[in-house]
């Protein structure tokens, strides 16, 4: 009886050190981030000037007369001085060559050292805001494709 009862003590406080070995290394363990990193959260020059922009809209759209060209007045109104306005296909008229109704009558301001995009549309008397920063690869940002 003496030896059960030795076994059964020997094995409990094997089981205890085990689960506390696990408790450690579970603890222990490096916690990789699997999240892709946005070239927008590395970029400050893009966002200080989507701060700006959105600033000028909420200005433009709260004051009594609009602007012709929102791009422009948005442009004229900014300091950063390496934005420019986007080029106009001259086959469609259009700044945008998206098909989707979200993107007519838009204009388009782009930084060509920084590849920030900035499309500001005019529906309904309000201003939409569509900002990102271009894979090398593509011309246009995703949400236009």
């Amino acid at each position: 009886m003496t030896y059960l009862y030795a076994g059964l003590g020997i094995a409990m406080m094997s089981g205890i050190m085990v689960m506390l070995k696990v408790a450690s290394n579970i603890n222990n363990i490096y916690t990789y981030n699997y999240s892709k990193t946005n070239n927008y959260q590395l970029n400050s020059i893009a966002k200080d000037f989507d701060k700006d922009a959105i600033k000028i809209l909420i200005d433009t759209e709260n004051g009594s007369t609009k602007p012709s060209n929102i791009c422009e007045s948005v442009l004229t109104q900014n300091s950063k001085t390496d934005y420019k306005l986007g080029q106009l296909n001259p086959s469609t008229g259009k700044y945008i060559d998206s098909n989707h109704s979200r993107f007519l009558n838009a204009c388009l301001i782009e930084n060509l050292t920084t590849n920030h995009r900035i499309i500001i549309t005019d529906i309904n008397q309000k201003y939409k805001y569509y900002s990102c920063i271009k894979n090398k690869n593509y011309n246009t940002c995703t949400f236009e494709q």
